[in-house]
């Protein structure tokens, strides 16, 4: 009879989640009576678009994973690319129009359609979107026509045979696998029942519920992207993966190999390119095959890999990222948290409260005695008193740069252990798991006491280098080191059901990065947590699409969008103790509310040289042109000042004592990994160059903040990447007298096409101007 089109419309989300339902059924139906079915799409959108209703609605999600593992999309559009070299401006759907020869009828303009739509309400407007919508169908499927019909001179024309499209066999869910799903889906019936279709009309309560009925999944959801990348990239070329893929290295060669037992010890280079890999375990996707990446030397493009039995002999030709980490142990706890709001609602009752006062946002309860928060001046006393006296709560320390959140956070724990009480501690990262138990340690030396701890590792790398922690996979003998005062691990411990209340106060540091999700997993091991951080540093990165908020900081959910604490909710740390006024006056307008000031001595700190001198902030300007992720040009010009500053330079401290200026004095920050290799090859040996996050905590006389772009218009992954107002406050406070930005003058009249750009942007313009750059095409947007 011919094709037929569908039009399914939804005007509110209610409606949006029937009809995503709607074509999925509908989908799965076809897919068991047609085991050969296939969808045919254009680029991305498609898929990406039904991935987000999965995430959005909390529907379908093994449906679409069905589709997904089937392999029942295909992408016209990475075909056409791959296939053939047509005479047009791009690829892209309409552009190919003209080689297959579709005519449309229906007018360009969706947007507009769907604006006047809203302006009136006209019906014509709708048909109008059909129309246009079902030509993108038809001419879609005459391009798949077109492409079928060129296959058989593509096979003459190269001497080789083209296989059809093959279906995937069936996923077989396991007894397990049905049972946690009907378990799930229960759990969060209990959750929902009751609530609004229109999520729009939620109050406070019902959308913590809905938070939490997302919490159940959230894993799962978050690793999916990981999962999808991790098959996706095994369909690739070498080609794409050494073109495309700014994850993973393509075109290897051999240096050298040697045996090692049963595996082979392959030293390989790679040309220059993007990539985001670090050593462990890794993919090798064109082999299909896990391979260990033992070292990876960037300056020189080196790779030692070791490759198993499975491997076989032949060299690996490319490296890209493993598998997402596996998460049973915060998904079990997530779903005991999920139970306790089902059972006994989201109020105090004495069993998981620190999670629900998290999900709910609740102020901290103090047991009676307990000074209250409140806005008077800062006091470490105070706060240790504070966090002595939570009651089955959480506690939000927050620590703009350089204002002592590990130094007050550290000695709020040894308060704590000194009256008997545990101390956990849990950050993302082992370093930074580290660095507040290094620091507690100190701490203790200071006050003449100590602690036994433990710091949970599977190796010596992850290791703590504090005299009072054992460093071991397995907890001590109590009997040969006594009773544990600390415990330092990752979620993963954290999380486990044996550890429920294993430690009086959980110390949450780095808390900006760390989930909402985790955030209450791991508080299940704790009477009360205390985080540490600040979500306007580096922050939490979500690889998922997660509904109703719930894929966010801990620190974001609580605080939303306040650039402080509020004095009832929190402990905020107004004094910074690294940056001279100058530096940190522009960092407290533009991210604290003015309200970080420096310690009195601070205003003594500068440097002087044959070049750079003085305090503060500088910009220099450096011209160049179709640079996205990399200059020459920027990095000459900070190697020239760098070798001026270390000819003769001399940087005084807030003591004011006056000491050379050496190469370990100056950080060299780049948002590009391509842009630090750049500045590792033009800067002498032993330079300190990085992003952001290898930096975060560590502070140097001399700060170069390299941006590389050399227009808004030529900007790698974004402008909300390239001028992240987090990433510039990083940057620029990591610096104790000056501050420089090194970056092409046309970014500071990048073109903005919402008021978020502009507002990512007026930050830099307003860093030019309190750098005494002026420009008139600059910071035209006043404090947005």
């Amino acid at each position: 009879d011919g094709p037929v089109y569908w039009p399914l419309w939804a005007f509110s989300r209610a409606e949006e989640k029937v009809a995503f339902e709607r074509w999925m059924d509908w989908s799965t139906a076809r897919l068991e009576h047609h085991s050969d079915l296939h969808v045919f799409h254009y680029n991305s959108y498609e898929t990406v678009a039904l991935k987000n209703l999965v995430a959005r609605h909390g529907t379908r999600e093994h449906e679409l994973d069905e589709l997904l593992r089937r392999k029942v999309f295909v992408d016209l559009y990475g075909i056409t690319r791959q296939a053939l070299r047509a005479g047009v401006e791009g690829y892209g759907l309409k552009p190919m129009e003209a080689v297959h020869g579709f005519e449309r009828a229906v007018p360009l303009g969706s947007m507009k359609r769907w604006q006047n739509y809203q302006a009136d309400g006209g019906q014509e407007h709708l048909d109008g979107l059909a129309g246009y919508n079902r030509e993108d169908c038809e001419s879609t499927l005459e391009l798949y026509a077109w492409l079928l019909a060129r296959r058989p001179q593509a096979e003459a024309e190269f001497g080789i045979e083209l296989s059809s499209l093959q279906p995937e066999p069936a996923h077989e869910p396991s007894e397990a696998e049905l049972e946690r799903r009907a378990r799930e889906e229960a759990l969060r019936a209990r959750l929902l029942e009751g609530l609004p279709d229109d999520e729009t009309e939620d109050d406070e309560h019902q959308r913590a519920l809905r938070v939490t009925a997302d919490l159940i999944t959230y894993h799962r959801q978050e690793a999916k992207p990981g999962w999808w990348e991790f098959f996706d990239r095994r369909l690739k070329s070498l080609d794409q993966l050494r073109d495309e893929d700014r994850d993973a290295i393509g075109d290897l060669t051999v240096l050298s190999c040697e045996q090692d037992k049963r595996s082979l010890m392959w030293t390989l280079t790679y040309p220059t390119q993007e990539h985001k890999l670090g050593v462990g375990d890794i993919d090798e996707p064109l082999a299909e095959c896990g391979v260990k990446l033992l070292t990876l030397d960037e300056a020189e493009r080196r790779v030692v890999v070791r490759c198993g039995p499975k491997f076989g002999t032949e060299p690996p030709l490319a490296l890209a990222p493993g598998t997402p980490y596996r998460t049973p142990e915060q998904q079990a706890a997530l779903f005991r948290f999920a139970e306790r709001v089902a059972d006994a609602g989201l109020k105090p009752c004495g069993i998981l409260d620190a999670g629900a006062d998290l999900l709910t946002r609740r102020a901290p309860r103090f047991l009676p005695g307990t000074p209250p928060l409140s806005a008077d001046p800062f006091d470490l006393d105070r706060l240790k008193a504070q966090v002595l006296g939570l009651d089955h709560t959480a506690l939000v320390i927050r620590g703009p740069p350089g204002t002592g959140k590990t130094h007050n956070g550290a000695r709020a724990a040894l308060h704590l252990i000194d009256q008997g009480m545990k101390v956990g501690v849990m950050a993302t990262s082992h370093k930074a798991i580290n660095n507040l138990v290094e620091a507690i340690g100190e701490a203790a030396d200071e006050a003449r006491t100590s602690f036994v701890g433990w710091k949970k590792c599977g190796d010596k790398e992850h290791g703590c280098a504090c005299g009072h922690v054992i460093s071991a996979d397995s907890r001590p003998d109590p009997e040969e080191h006594g009773e544990l005062d600390l415990i330092a691990a990752t979620a993963w411990y954290w999380s486990r059901e044996e550890n429920h209340e294993a430690v009086d106060v959980l110390f949450i540091d780095e808390a900006g990065q760390v989930s909402l999700a985790d955030a209450i997993a791991v508080s299940q091991a704790a009477k009360s947590v205390v985080l540490l951080g600040d979500p306007q540093q580096l922050a939490h990165v979500s690889q998922g699409t997660h509904a109703h908020g719930s894929g966010v900081s801990v620190l974001q959910h609580l605080l939303g969008d306040a650039d402080t604490v509020p004095p009832d909710r929190g402990v905020f740390l107004p004094t910074s103790w690294r940056m001279h006024p100058a530096i940190t006056g522009f960092i407290s307008d533009t991210m604290y509310e003015g309200r970080v000031t420096s310690v009195p001595g601070c205003e003594g700190q500068h440097v002087t040289s044959a070049g750079l001198s003085g305090s503060g902030l500088r910009m220099l300007e450096v011209d160049h042109a179709d640079n996205r992720g990399s200059s020459t040009e920027e990095a000459d010009a900070i190697a020239a000042e760098v070798e001026l500053l270390l000819t003769d330079g001399r940087h005084v401290d807030r003591d004011g004592v006056e000491k050379p200026l050496t190469l370990d004095d100056i950080l060299i920050v780049a948002p590009y990994n391509a842009q630090v290799r750049c500045l590792r090859a033009t800067l002498p040996d032993g330079a300190r160059v990085g992003t952001v996050d290898k930096f975060q905590g560590q502070e140097a006389p001399v700060v170069f903040f390299s941006m590389a772009s050399s227009s808004g218009d030529d900007v790698s992954r974004g402008m909300s990447f390239l001028f992240s107002r987090n990433r510039l406050n990083v940057a620029v406070s990591r610096a104790q007298c000056l501050a420089v930005v090194v970056c092409s003058p046309r970014l500071l009249g990048a073109r903005c096409s919402s008021v978020e750009d502009m507002r990512l942007v007026n930050m830099l313009c307003r860093f030019a101007g309190a750098a005494g750059v002026t420009d008139p095409s600059a910071s035209t947007f006043g404090n947005l």
